[in-house]
């Protein structure tokens, strides 16, 4: 392995360490040293990639962002109509935010109103806004929906699963709630199903 090849995985460690403890306690939470602990690495190893947490949290949110660009794009292009469009969008959200530790912590980041970051939902609240005007221009609505109220319908949606993965981090298909009982992707999925069934004329 060559030296830049070393330097890569090392930086990639560190910001995956990283995600993992700003989605669990968000930036005022964690500090520098215990993020190179995490990623089992020294903190010289981390100030030479990193020069403030604000530079590593700024990394984690690059991180996430490129990985909800690509479920938006993936979103938009498999289905044939604005409604359809919008929904593969949440349901896209949804299993992102399952999966990707980054975008936990971005999402962590956002709702902590960390100063100076980049914000995930950018990447992705446009679309749901600009697609819900949409189905509804194109008569997709029942009669007196308001494309207003479905995009806030699908931002709440996110938002919830956001906040519920981020206070119980589990794989992607076992998450549970407070009582113990089993969250799990496909019942999330099922969920903005009925939601959706609420937006057919």
């Amino acid at each position: 392995m060559t030296k830049q090849d070393r330097a890569t995985v090392t930086r990639a460690a560190l910001v995956e360490a990283a995600a993992a403890e700003f989605a669990r306690d968000g930036y005022a939470g964690v500090s520098l040293g215990r993020v190179s602990h995490a990623a089992g690495l020294s903190n010289g190893a981390l100030t030479f990639h990193f020069r403030s947490k604000a530079d590593l949290a700024d990394a984690v949110v690059d991180s996430a962002l490129a990985a909800v660009r690509a479920s938006v794009s993936d979103a938009l292009s498999a289905a044939p109509t604005p409604l359809a469009r919008l929904s593969e969008v949440v349901t896209g959200m949804t299993r992102t935010l399952h999966a990707n530790t980054a975008v936990r912590a971005a999402a962590r980041l956002e709702l902590d109103h960390s100063a100076g970051l980049r914000r995930w939902s950018s990447a992705w609240h446009p679309q749901v806004r600009q697609l819900a005007e949409e189905a509804s221009r194109a008569g997709e609505l029942p009669a007196g929906t308001r494309p207003e109220d479905v995009s806030a319908l699908a931002v709440l949606f996110i938002r919830a699963v956001a906040l519920h993965t981020r206070a119980h981090p589990a794989p992607p298909d076992d998450l549970r709630d407070q009582q113990g009982a089993h969250v799990s992707l496909a019942q999330y999925l099922r969920l903005w199903a009925m939601a959706c069934r609420g937006l057919t004329p």
